[in-house]
């Protein structure tokens, strides 16, 4: 009978410690997969070097001129930035001359080259003059505007498409390259 009494017991205990075993080793890997789960949820979320809704003041070509732009997603990187969903103004002495939108775009912080992609638009703040194209590179250095494909300019009468256009800071001086269309309108 004392035999019978004996293995019950040590049943139970094995059973438990191998229930208890299991429970533990279940709870430890649900903990485990949770913390790699956020970690990985946060990595996804934004790496240190990312940004979100920042405001930039890139310096310009003129002493007093500098680009104030709203960035909704970016990333810094060592020599520049990846920036996507610009939107922002070129002020001159504190007052606002051009407005400029676009998608995707780069700066390049030692030459202060703003290139910009997919959608863009440049115009003055009195729309005398509208810059649409595919890809944008403002350089302050070379004081010149580089524009390429799907070029559109209007200015006052004058609507020009063309493939390419270079001009200086004011859209003043513009020289165009590819097939053009200039359509003149007069003034009613």
């Amino acid at each position: 009978m004392f035999k019978k009494n004996f293995w019950l017991p040590a049943l139970i205990i094995v059973i438990s410690l191998c229930a208890i075993t299991a429970f533990w080793l279940t709870l430890h890997n649900a903990l485990t997969t949770r913390k790699t789960a956020v970690r990985s949820e946060q990595s996804q979320e934004q790496s240190p070097d990312e940004f979100q809704q920042m405001t930039m003041k890139i310096p310009g070509a003129e002493k007093n001129g500098y680009w104030e732009l709203n960035i909704k997603n970016g990333k810094s990187l060592q020599d520049g930035a990846i920036l996507k969903d610009i939107e922002g103004q070129y002020f001159s002495d504190k007052k606002p001359i051009y407005q400029i939108s676009s998608k995707n775009g780069t700066i390049d912080w030692k030459t202060r080259t703003l290139e910009l992609k997919n959608s863009v638009l440049l115009k003055t703040v009195d729309n005398s003059k509208i810059l649409t194209t595919t890809e944008l590179i403002w350089n302050p250095n070379s004081k010149k505007i580089t524009a390429r494909q799907g070029v559109t300019l209007k200015a006052l009468e004058t609507l020009i498409s063309t493939d390419e256009l270079f001009s200086d800071l004011t859209l003043e001086q513009v020289e165009l390259k590819g097939m053009t269309k200039v359509i003149y309108q007069r003034a009613k």
